[in-house]
């Protein structure tokens, strides 16, 4: 019984480990005007998980798709993976939020 909660513990501590340091956050529907500065996009990023410039490591786009409903305002939409020194408490922090997942 002693070992089983000891392994039971162990598992939940590894897995807590391997999220911290493997783990990317995948952003999804972050969305930007057409005509964007490229350092907008780095000010959504720490908007959306409430993080200082410092706590983020990095970020790739995933994807970049356009919504062109509205021909007089169209949008960009970006699915970004991103690198932070919080990885693990932003996602259960974010744990309720479709938009903020691990990758």
């Amino acid at each position: 019984m002693v070992s089983q909660v000891l392994s039971g513990k162990m598992a939940q501590i590894f897995t807590l480990v391997s999220l911290w340091i493997h783990t990317m956050l995948r952003l999804t529907n972050v969305k930007l005007p057409l005509n964007h500065q490229p350092e907008e996009l780095e000010q959504a990023i720490l908007a959306t998980l409430n993080i200082t410039a410092e706590q983020l490591t990095s970020f790739s786009i995933f994807k970049r798709g356009y919504d062109a409903r509205k021909k007089s305002n169209i949008i960009l939409m970006y699915t970004l993976d991103v690198a932070t020194t919080k990885n693990a408490e932003l996602i259960a922090e974010h744990a309720k939020n479709q938009n903020i997942k691990a990758s």
